[in-house]
């Protein structure tokens, strides 16, 4: 599970940072595994949505992620500082000010989101009935293009495409997210007729 601590995978992608080996997946299927985790509520997969085509990919698998909350605190911040925690090193650190903390709030606001589409179609302003795709998107690179993840992403019947990018922050915001949010914008193939 610690693969999927750097964003989404696909199952090949988990198989190569792995090196699982066809020995391996002889005795245990790693898709079978991944289920396993699916069902306990440890990892959540999404299918690919190709905006362009506005369809579903044909790759013949999912992408993972992390869903489970305390999973992910575990892996990206108590896990990497095991030995300092043992030697109580952050003994007089108030938790909140642990590092990578914020990070980790940024990631369970948008789990949060996420886990409450039906939610964000409503605040969007979109009956279900219009919606083709909304979850967490990933395009990959191809043809010398580069490829680009957003946090949330929501195409509808009538070709309007809204991207979310969830953001947490202890201090206030700057306006670099504008130019964040506008590269992955100008990275999106959108379909003709399509806008955002």
């Amino acid at each position: 599970m610690y693969i999927l601590t750097g964003g989404m995978r696909l199952l090949s992608e988990i198989r190569n940072e792995l090196n699982y080996s066809a020995e391996q997946e002889a005795l245990v299927s790693l898709e079978d595994l991944m289920k396993n985790l699916c069902v306990s509520g440890f990892v959540d997969w999404h299918y690919h949505w190709n905006i362009e085509k506005e369809e579903k990919l044909q790759l013949g698998e999912y992408m993972y992620r992390i869903l489970d909350p305390y999973s992910r605190l575990f892996l990206k911040v108590i896990e990497p500082r095991s030995q300092d925690i043992e030697k109580n090193i952050f003994a007089d650190i108030p938790g909140a000010s642990l590092p990578g903390l914020d990070g980790i709030a940024g990631l369970q606001f948008e789990q949060l989101l996420i886990t409450n589409r039906r939610l964000m179609n409503h605040v969007l302003g979109v009956q279900p009935i219009e919606v083709l795709f909304n979850g967490p998107y990933r395009q990959f690179s191809s043809r010398g293009e580069p490829g680009v993840q957003v946090d949330f992403l929501l195409h509808t019947k009538d070709k309007t495409v809204f991207v979310c990018e969830f953001k947490f922050s202890k201090n206030k915001l700057g306006t670099e997210v504008i130019s964040e949010v506008q590269s992955k914008l100008d990275k999106i193939k959108l379909p003709v007729g399509g806008g955002f």
